[in-house]
């Protein structure tokens, strides 16, 4: 199988499934659901790099990174990240980096083993050549970037309340 960076997979979001095996750039094997009964496929491709495919048809949506683990048992990524997201391990350093998020969630207390989050925010990722990609980092409950995830377009999740 051929190794991809995050900016490789990146550039393949909108991608079916049967392409990225044929290309030999994803294992031919069954993709697991993400959460019983969600609509979303995923696979481990590397410790900390996870993608997100829409279960029918099974389209790559979503490359998600691990950059601290949060949860037992899972490991960060070890790799590069793309160009200047390298720098952007705070909520502070995001906003600088990044300008303002168009959406937003505060902190959120959730069951354990997660406990306090940090929230959340996503911006529009200027990093590809396609205009319709979107970064959502998740922090820390002292605002460190935790998790990095890419989709096609925006984030469409509703903006909770605590």
């Amino acid at each position: 199988m051929i190794k991809l960076t995050v900016h490789d997979w990146i550039a393949r979001l909108g991608t079916h499934r049967d392409e990225l095996v044929d290309q030999g750039i994803l294992p031919d094997r069954p993709l697991d659901y993400l959460f019983y009964g969600h609509d979303t496929l995923s696979v481990v491709v590397e410790p900390g790099l996870e993608l997100g495919f829409s279960a029918s048809p099974e389209v790559l949506t979503c490359v998600h990174v691990t950059l601290l683990s949060t949860l037992p048992n899972e490991l960060p990524y070890g790799d590069k990240l793309p160009g200047r997201l390298q720098d952007v391990l705070t909520q502070k350093a995001a906003g600088n980096m990044l300008g303002a998020p168009y959406r937003s969630q505060p902190a959120v207390r959730m069951p354990l083993p997660l406990g306090e989050t940090g929230g959340w925010d996503a911006f529009i990722y200027n990093g590809t050549r396609s205009p319709s990609v979107s970064v959502m980092l998740q922090y820390t409950n002292d605002f460190n970037v935790c998790d990095m995830a890419f989709f096609q377009g925006k984030v469409n999740l509703q903006r909770t309340s605590n």
